[in-house]
């Protein structure tokens, strides 16, 4: 067994200590508990990764009461025995990458634990990944690149999830209701899969999502229940997917403030493209391919929503309805427009027709479009 040395001004510090072994070549090694003793009430963040370790006892980091933090990853094949992390009462964070687990090593997890972070990324999980009987808490879950697809087993059994992660992996079109066992959970992560589709009711369960990211995937259909479950969800990001619609898509979104929509294939946005999504404050619908606005879009949300609009190919009518603030990037296309038929376009894209003829001749209550166009040089609108 090689010999463990301490990095002293690390212990000084009560940073993070750092067990080094000499060598060990990937050769089995089996830690003990008189070696963890050693260090008692010292350690808080303990770094056991590329150290070849194959097997961890019961309890035996149980001298170890103030370690917060371990990293086990890069030790293939490590197996653990039951409670190898019992009498760990201060452990919050696990590292446990690239060990070519096949499930989840539950069962070295007491079962009155709470465990902030768990990161098993880039592990070859089996389809019944997670065989766990009692339940564990675990707040914050990382499944990154595990192979995890459609049939997966679902999330039984792990309570208190409040940030889940499953980027890079095999999803293409989950079943409804294959969330519903995470009440808990805030932030979810589908990154960079292949789902191609949102059915009805595949997030339901999911009454306490703020944050839900669908970047780089193949979404094409988006069915209209979809999204129906989440009332309190704060920010959706779909960047860089197929979605060509957003007709009664976000309806039951009433909480959204950020939709992030931006490298789609989105031709024309409608009245209910964004009904009833009163609180949103950025919309990014850059590099899509609008060239059409229906009249009243935007009707129904604030007049200072950011709205993130470049690169695509949009007539100067439908920029016309775009939200004041926006237009600073149809400058060029405004200013080639006879200032006759530019007030024209504008009494056709405002309702109250005689509101427009008196914000144009007054200096009081002016509407931001009719500003801006003041302030570029159209004063002298005539009605």
């Amino acid at each position: 067994m090689s010999k463990l040395s301490i990095d002293t001004k690390e212990l000084e510090a009560l940073s993070a200590v750092l067990l080094n072994i000499d060598k060990p070549n990937y050769q089995k090694w089996v830690l003990s508990k008189s070696q963890t003793k050693t260090y008692q009430g010292k350690i808080t963040s303990l770094d056991l990764s590329w150290l070849g370790i194959k097997y961890l006892p019961e309890f035996c980091f149980e001298p170890l009461t103030n370690l917060v933090k371990i990293r086990l990853d890069n030790n293939p094949n490590c197996t653990f025995s039951e409670n190898a992390f019992g009498g760990c009462i201060s452990l919050k964070e696990i590292q446990m990458q690239y060990c070519a687990f096949k499930e989840l090593p539950s069962h070295a997890i007491p079962r009155n634990q709470i465990i902030h972070s768990l990161d098993i990324s880039h592990n070859p999980l089996h389809t019944n990944w997670n065989q766990r009987k009692n339940p564990i808490h675990i707040q914050q879950l990382n499944l990154t690149n595990t192979g995890f697809d459609d049939d997966y087993d679902k999330f039984s059994n792990i309570i208190g999830i409040e940030q889940l992660i499953l980027n890079n992996n095999r999803i293409t079109n989950l079943q409804p209701y294959f969330f519903s066992d995470l009440s808990s959970l805030k932030i979810l992560y589908l990154n960079q899969n292949h789902i191609y589709k949102l059915s009805k009711d595949i997030f339901n369960g999911l009454i306490n999502l703020r944050e839900l990211y669908l970047d780089n995937n193949e979404i094409e259909i988006i069915q209209p229940d979809s999204f129906n479950s989440l009332s309190h969800l704060d920010k959706l990001s779909m960047y860089n997917n197929k979605i060509t619609s957003l007709r009664n898509i976000f309806f039951k979104l009433q909480s959204l403030r950020i939709l992030n929509l931006e490298l789609n294939l989105v031709s024309s946005l409608h009245h209910d493209s964004f009904q009833n999504n009163k609180n949103l404050q950025t919309i990014n619908l850059k590099l899509n391919q609008i060239t059409d606005i229906e009249k009243g879009t935007f009707n129904q949300l604030s007049q200072d929503v950011l709205l993130y609009f470049q690169e695509n190919p949009i007539d100067i009518n439908s920029a016309l309805r775009l939200p004041s603030n926006t237009l600073f990037n149809y400058l060029p296309l405004i200013k080639k427009i006879e200032p006759k038929d530019l007030h024209e376009l504008i009494k056709q894209n405002y309702q109250n027709e005689m509101f427009v003829n008196q914000a144009i001749s007054s200096d009081l209550l002016l509407p931001k479009t009719i500003a801006f166009l003041r302030l570029i040089g159209f004063i002298a609108l005539d009605h």
